[in-house]
């Protein structure tokens, strides 16, 4: 149940917003949702107005969480890296790769399904935090003037979820499932470059 929402007004402590948050991830894929609030300042050290005069409630603090990953996994500035088209998208491939196959995946994946059980929209705010803030910005690298040169795309959306695919695919499952050892970052590197080809060869401008 969503715990209750706090009174705002006081003054944020930058430092102490991020000990909450680094005190909530830890929690959160270790033993998942059951944690409470009260646990989480107790490991932050900080009050628990502190938490509430910065978040309203523990589904707004996960979500926070999930955004603070996901920027940190790849930032808004990758669209706009002063590199070439394919530098760009292999930065970001290898970025994307690394975190689907990373062994806390499973403890992200039960954060963003936690929302359903209380409010039908926390689903998709968790999923828009993380994996779909992604496919936006992949959507921009792929609207790009560079990429209109050399690819011919009618829908952004659906090319972003097949490059996406290529680089994923079966091994996210298999390493997942504990089928597969985790890629090295040669490997990770030859994956990306693979898909990007394969993609290419499908959305090549005539």
């Amino acid at each position: 149940m969503t715990e209750p929402v706090g009174k705002r007004g006081r003054p944020k402590d930058g430092a102490k917003r991020q000990a909450i948050l680094d005190a909530a991830r830890r929690l959160f894929l270790e033993r998942g949702v059951e944690v409470t609030t009260d646990e989480v300042v107790a490991s932050a050290g900080v009050a628990k107005a502190t938490l509430y005069a910065n978040f309203a409630d523990k589904n707004e603090l996960i979500e926070a969480v999930i955004q603070r990953e996901s920027a940190a996994i790849i930032a808004d500035s990758i669209v706009h890296e002063d590199l070439g088209f394919t530098e760009r998208l292999e930065l970001f491939g290898e970025r994307y790769v690394r975190f689907g196959l990373d062994k806390d995946i499973a403890g992200w994946d039960r954060l963003i399904a936690h929302g359903a059980r209380n409010d039908p929209t926390l689903p998709n705010r968790f999923f828009d935090a993380g994996p779909g803030r992604w496919h936006a910005l992949l959507m921009q690298l792929l609207e790009s003037p560079d990429a209109r040169r050399e690819l011919s795309i009618c829908d952004t959306s659906q090319a972003a979820a097949d490059l996406s695919g290529l680089w994923l695919g079966l091994i996210g499952l298999q390493v997942r499932l504990g089928a597969a050892a985790l890629l090295s970052p040669t490997d990770i590197t030859r994956r990306v470059r693979h898909g990007i080809a394969v993609f290419r060869s499908h959305y090549r401008r005539a």
